[in-house]
């Protein structure tokens, strides 16, 4: 557990120096306490009046399978795109032009069935050609692929 910090020297409108997306318990005024991220807090005043007395950061917490599968798809859906790496290799990467650049050309149902098949490819292989691991990148490689592709329907 963290050490709290108290507030009352402190005169500003500021947050204190912390990571606004960092979790922190705090201490109000009146007994109560809450742990939010920093950034959903009012720091106002703080050691003037405020309803903040002190913080500390807030103790790790398990993560839920639902937090667990966000994460997932903010990792796989955020940039760089699935265009800019390749799984195992740089034989695509070297192509003047890459197969995936050809599929982007076709309408969209077509982009969308591809990439699946793609995905279901290297899944259904797991582990026959290259390693097990290796194979569900690249399985996940055209997963990303294929949420970027949803994601123009948008």
């Amino acid at each position: 557990m963290t050490a709290w910090v108290y507030l009352e020297d402190r005169l500003g409108n500021h947050m204190p120096d912390v990571h606004p997306d960092a979790r922190v318990e705090v201490s109000l005024r009146g007994g109560r306490h809450l742990i939010k991220p920093a950034k959903f807090l009012s720091w106002r005043n703080c050691g003037q009046g405020s309803d903040i007395l002190s913080w500390r950061y807030a103790e790790p917490q398990e993560k839920t399978i639902q937090e667990e599968f966000q994460d997932y798809v903010k990792t796989a859906t955020s940039e760089p795109l699935a265009n800019s790496k390749q799984i195992a290799g740089t034989h695509y990467k070297d192509m003047g032009v890459e197969p995936w650049n050809v599929i982007d050309t076709w309408p969209l149902e077509q982009r969308i069935g591809a990439y699946r098949a793609g995905a279901l490819k290297y899944l259904m292989r797991m582990g026959s050609k290259d390693e097990r691991l290796q194979e569900i990148e690249k399985c996940g490689h055209y997963v990303e692929k294929l949420i970027e592709t949803l994601k123009e329907v948008k």
